[in-house]
Parts: C-alpha cells; sequence; structure tokens
C-alpha cells in the first residue's frame, strides 16, 4: 500500500501567462501614471496633441492599473488556487486560453480607445460587451 498522493497535472501555463502579463501592465499603468503626475509639474509634455492629455490618460492610467494589473494578478492567483485546493486540473486548457486572450484583447482595446476619446463616460461599449443589463419585464 502506497502513501503517496497523486497530483493531477495542473494547467500553470495560463498562471504564468497571467502573472507575466500582471508585471507588463503594471509598469505600463504605472508610467502613465508617472508620465500624468510630471504632465501637472511640466505641461509641455502633453506635446500639443489631444491623446496625449492629462485627461484623456488619465482614465488609461486608473483602468489600466486596476483592470489590467489588478484583474490579471487576480486571475492568476484564481487559475493557482483553484486547482491546487479542488486538486483538480482546469477543465479545458482551450477556456484557460481563451479567458486570458480574451482579457488582453479588451485591455489592449481599452489601451487604444481611451486615449482616442472613443469613449461614452467609460470604456467604449464594444469593449464594454460584458456590462450587466437591466432587465424591464412589461406590466
Amino acid at each position: 500500500m502506497s502513501l503517496a498522493i497523486d497530483h493531477p497535472d495542473y494547467n500553470y501555463r495560463v498562471v504564468r501567462q497571467f502573472a507575466i502579463m500582471t508585471v507588463v501592465w503594471g509598469i505600463v499603468g504605472m508610467a502613465v501614471g508617472v508620465l500624468i503626475a510630471a504632465q501637472l509639474a511640466w505641461p509641455a509634455l502633453n506635446f500639443d496633441t489631444p491623446w496625449f492629455s492629462y485627461g484623456r490618460l488619465r482614465p488609461l492610467h486608473t483602468n489600466a492599473v486596476i483592470f489590467a494589473f489588478g484583474g490579471c494578478a487576480l486571475m492568476a492567483s484564481a487559475f493557482y488556487v483553484v486547482q491546487r485546493t479542488c486538486r483538480v486540473r482546469v477543465i479545458s486548457d482551450g477556456l484557460s486560453a481563451f479567458v486570458f486572450w480574451g482579457w488582453q484583447s479588451v485591455i489592449v482595446l481599452a489601451v487604444i480607445t481611451l486615449p482616442l476619446g472613443i469613449t461614452s463616460r467609460n470604456v467604449d461599449r464594444i469593449v464594454d460587451a460584458a456590462r450587466p443589463r437591466e432587465i424591464h419585464f412589461a406590466a
């Protein structure tokens, strides 16, 4: 009788991908924060272009730090902890890859649309497809 515990082959690839992108988006988001802080001291850093103005880069900095940096860190930890706690591999490597690439594509679209001013108070509706909708019932 063996006392060895069988450990499944966990999917660390998606965990590694999210961890790497956590560092990348952290550097990008915080670099934008340093740029907009410098713009307050030296307004010439706007370069006389609307997409480098403080008003357009501030939402980019906030969204990059919260959703890109923080979101990737949370997803990396979630993929790691769920597999280890439940002692099972994620159900599908393809779905894990879809979650990773889908999240990265939403972040890249936000990075493109926010400085260009393609917004409606928040991230553009094309990017914001996962937003919860209100359901109204007829009386």
